[in-house]
């Protein structure tokens, strides 16, 4: 017996439905994502396992050595000497040990009993031996350690060598003044020797453009490197102005922070209009850059009739230059234009008609029908070459046409799916399923169990004899669900799935009726039945249940 748990968050149902409860409930299936699992309560029965543990001790004995071994630094040399070996004379010391190499740091390194220099002596007891710099071993406060500086401490003005270093007070650089350096060009307000570059000053500390070795060659009435002047390295160069008759030369100066350029140009004179002497003197009359024919003033006016900026002549003042257009009454025919259209115009006016048309792939019919062909122009006229195939006959059912994977009728529907090739729906009782099944019926290909009684079909379930007293009947039907559960639009359903049984959520049966929304069911009287639909994807995938319905036939 087959079982399913309700889930009211899967396909929903339309109809208006009855629910019935039932106090006998019964172990159930859980189904998720189209796989089933079993969950089975078991009584109170306990397994106990039981382990060993195992502790296993080992102790480890050595025998007492005759003399006690001491070995604090693990050089491998002992306290204790003697039957230990060589003794060591400091075993907290890994450095210190019989044989070790002799270092500059107040110790006995080799354990000799002798200093291993001579000058390997810390009589202050600065923690610098004589031997490692320190410069006057008799004083703790004067050694390599000690910090000479910063500017204006006592140690900068005691007269002594601190830090051991050969320079004294203000010569140490420890001593030196801080550099003030605020637009970080190196030059510092007052100057100093810790400055990255000396102890010059710089005479604008708040911008790094200006500075001792700034250039000062701009003409802006400021002293750029600080040397008391301003803009004294500005070069003064040759200017030029005015063009035709107008031309001129001049300097460009440098007064009181401004560049001044000093060329004046000449006087214009009137150059044109068309057929004056000045429009054939090769001078420039009007100092506007254009001679003679070329200046405008001395050009016949475009005419230009469709005002699409080519003139009939071409004209150097239209638009669109000298150019000739061939039709001046039509924008849309000019030098520049596509000549693509087929229409038997020269648009581009080259003295060609339509040559930029571009000659395209066309395809007609289908199936067996289906051909090829071009779309050409022929004297301003588009035509299309392609011509379909003949169309042949396919069918009757279990004519060779009806599976040869060909759509011979030329229609789009090929074999099995060409109504031609399908045997007539045979439904004697006119409920439309057939017996046997097939595609033509109004239900479709599900076979009718009984095609002489219309109340008898496919999807009619039966919990008794129809025909008896004590038998009632009952049809469910749904609205197509439109959506997947994520929300994103269904475009695959196949088909529904019934789930039943005579206990709300416990179904002992299922039947799958195909695409239909619609089932019939006959129950006995005083009898109840509980029904859920899923709805499943051409993949087999399976919604969850739907809301359910159950019945009591009274």
């Amino acid at each position: 017996m087959k079982e399913k748990q309700k889930n009211t968050t899967g396909l929903s149902s339309p109809c208006a439905l009855h629910y019935a409860n039932r106090e006998n409930a019964i172990a159930f299936f859980m189904r998720n994502g189209g796989i089933s699992s079993k969950n089975i309560h078991y009584g109170n029965a306990v397994i106990v396992a039981s382990g060993i543990v195992l502790l296993i001790i080992i102790l480890l004995l050595s025998s007492a050595s005759a003399q006690q071994c001491t070995d604090n630094d693990r050089d491998g040399f002992f306290k204790e000497g003697g039957l230990c070996g060589a003794t060591d004379c400091d075993d907290n010391d890994r450095s210190v040990h019989p044989g070790a190499l002799k270092l500059c740091d107040g110790k006995d390194s080799n354990c000799d009993g002798k200093r291993d220099f001579p000058t390997d002596v810390d009589n202050d007891l600065d923690g610098v031996p004589w031997c490692a710099g320190d410069c006057n071993d008799n004083h703790p406060d004067i050694s390599p350690l000690v910090q000479e500086g910063p500017y204006a401490s006592l140690t900068c003005s005691d007269g002594i060598d601190n830090d051991c270093d050969n320079t004294i007070d203000l010569n140490d650089t420890e001593c030196e003044q801080p550099c003030v350096d605020k637009d970080g060009d190196g030059f510092g307000y007052p100057g100093r020797i810790t400055c990255d570059n000396g102890p010059r000053p710089d005479c604008n500390d708040n911008d790094a453009s200006i500075h001792p070795d700034a250039d000062d060659n701009s003409c802006n009435n400021i002293d750029e490197n600080c040397d008391g002047y301003y803009d004294e390295g500005y070069i003064k160069s040759v200017t030029a102005c005015g063009v035709g008759t107008c031309s001129a030369t001049g300097s460009l100066i440098c007064s009181d922070g401004i560049e001044l350029d000093t060329c004046t140009p000449g006087i214009a004179l009137a150059e044109g209009p068309h057929g004056d002497l000045t429009c054939n003197d090769n001078i420039d009359n009007d100092c506007d850059g254009m001679t003679d024919s070329i200046d405008t003033n001395c050009i016949e006016p475009c005419q230009d009739n469709d005002n699409d900026g080519y003139g009939s002549p071409g004209n150097i003042l239209c638009s669109n230059g000298p150019v000739s257009d061939c039709n001046d009454n039509d924008a849309s025919i000019r030098p520049n234009a596509e000549d693509n259209n087929c229409n038997n115009i020269d648009e581009n006016c080259d003295g060609y008609y339509d040559e930029g048309y571009v000659i395209s792939v066309t395809t007609c019919g289908q199936g067996i029908c289906s051909s090829s062909g071009l779309l050409v122009c022929s004297d301003g006229v588009e035509i299309d070459t392609c011509s379909p195939g003949a169309v042949q006959s396919e069918g009757p059912a279990g004519n060779p046409t009806c599976s040869d994977n060909i759509d011979n009728d030329c229609d789009g529907i090929t074999d099995s799916n060409d109504t031609n090739c399908l045997a007539p729906c045979i439904d004697n009782d006119g409920d439309g399923y057939g017996s046997p099944g097939n595609i033509t019926c109004p239900n479709g290909p599900v076979a009718d169990c009984n095609d002489q009684d219309p109340a008898i079909n496919a999807h009619d379930i039966s919990y008794c004899d129809p025909s008896t007293s004590n038998c009632d009947s009952i049809t469910l039907s749904w609205t197509s669900p439109v959506q997947n559960m994520d929300g994103s639009e269904l475009t695959d359903l196949a088909g529904y799935k019934i789930y039943f049984g005579e206990y709300s959520n416990i179904y002992t049966d299922v039947i799958d009726i195909g695409n239909s929304t619609c089932f019939k069911a006959y129950i006995q009287s005083q009898a109840q039945s509980c029904f859920s639909i899923t709805a499943y994807d051409t993949l087999g995938n399976e919604s969850e249940y739907s809301n359910e319905a159950c019945y009591l036939i009274n």
